[in-house]
């Protein structure tokens, strides 16, 4: 394999930084803004052409369409910037059994929950953004068979759960799907992603990315600092995007039931709660509802009460299940980046509250 580099000398030189395998550049890059470039490209056409070689063209869309037009194969250009919010994050890459206790979740509690402040275990937290009930069932048992089969160790699992859980699957909502493509990749399961001829390609491309790429490449803004004075006026904004996204917020988690999706995740459940018994025989199930903004609380009663119902009629709470529910939380919108997610004065707040609840098992 052969990594053709395109952009100028910059970009050229932050795209190689990511690359796993230096020994993959070639030499020659291409820089459309070059005079040269018509005459590079028609010579690597020749070579594909020619060649048994593979050749790999690392290019944005505009670099994509000038390819394109000199006849360059798909197949042949990853185009990077499709995965623009994709991270390489893998949820499971740092565990060891030190540990006597798991959360899974989703972003309320990977940017909320400190585990070095709870004080009922030693944690590893497994939770990440946008994880679905299919992704927590398979790295739980992609835990299990990294380390012999059981967890005898584990005392404890907690999952963080939204009331949206079972009318949520990450792999159906095409684009936003993009930013999270690793978690799939990891466990070599796409899950419902790939059901057409462009998702595959999507997965395709996202395949070499992973492949060739230690850490992802975008082009980014230069981050501009904040001046003293400018500090009250950022502090204004964060509140009005608190405000904003709870009041207008529109996602089709709340506001749309997709029964197919419902009956999965009911299967989805019931296998985590097996596999955990299985791997993790000394293990107590809690599952947590983390608080949302107030604000959204109050204007869409509606939508919270109907996933509600769903929430607690497909958990089917038992004594195995203890219960931890924090959605009605009154903490005031100060307390939340936007909607859903505590900020840092926030999740101060909330670890003393969760320590007290754990400590003392009190559970609903």
């Amino acid at each position: 394999m052969r990594i053709i580099l395109c952009g100028n000398k910059e970009r050229i030189s932050k795209i190689a930084s990511h690359v796993r395998d230096k020994t993959l550049i070639d030499s020659c890059a291409i820089d459309i803004e070059s005079i040269d470039y018509m005459e590079k490209i028609s010579d690597f056409h020749r070579q594909i052409e020619n060649s048994r070689d593979e050749i790999l063209f690392i290019a944005n869309e505009k670099e994509y369409e000038v390819l394109q037009s000199f006849g360059i194969p798909e197949k042949c250009v990853l185009r990077y910037e499709l995965f623009s919010g994709v991270t390489f994050y893998n949820p499971i890459a740092q565990y060891d059994n030190s540990v006597d206790s798991l959360i899974f979740g989703m972003s309320h509690s990977q940017s909320a929950i400190n585990v070095n402040e709870l004080k009922d275990g030693v944690y590893y937290k497994v939770a990440a953004p946008s994880m679905d009930l299919f992704l927590h069932l398979s790295y739980l048992k992609l835990l299990g068979r990294n380390n012999g089969g059981e967890l005898k160790n584990i005392k404890k699992i907690i999952i963080e759960l939204p009331y949206y859980i079972f009318n949520y699957d990450l792999s159906c909502f095409d684009g936003f799907v993009h930013t999270k493509l690793n978690y799939f990749e990891i466990i070599n399961n796409y899950h419902n992603f790939g059901k057409d001829d462009k998702q595959k390609e999507i997965i395709s491309m996202f395949k070499l990315y992973y492949k060739y790429f230690l850490s992802p490449c975008v082009d980014e803004q230069k981050p501009r600092g904040n001046s003293w004075f400018m500090r009250p006026i950022k502090w204004v904004y964060h509140q009005y995007v608190s405000v904003r996204s709870s009041v207008l917020n529109q996602d089709k988690v709340w506001s749309q039931y997709f029964e197919k999706t419902v009956e999965e995740n009911v299967t989805y459940w019931n296998d985590f709660l097996k596999v955990a018994k299985k791997i993790c025989p000394n293990a107590k199930i809690v599952v947590l509802v983390m608080p949302f903004n107030s604000l959204f609380t109050i204007t869409h009663k509606m939508q919270i009460q109907a996933n509600k119902r769903i929430f607690y009629t497909k958990l089917r709470k038992n004594d195995e299940i203890k219960v931890i529910d924090d959605f009605d939380l009154h903490y005031g919108f100060w307390n939340f980046y936007d909607h859903c997610h505590l900020n840092k004065r926030g999740s101060k707040k909330y670890m003393v509250h969760l320590n007290n609840l754990l400590m003392n098992e009190k559970y609903i």
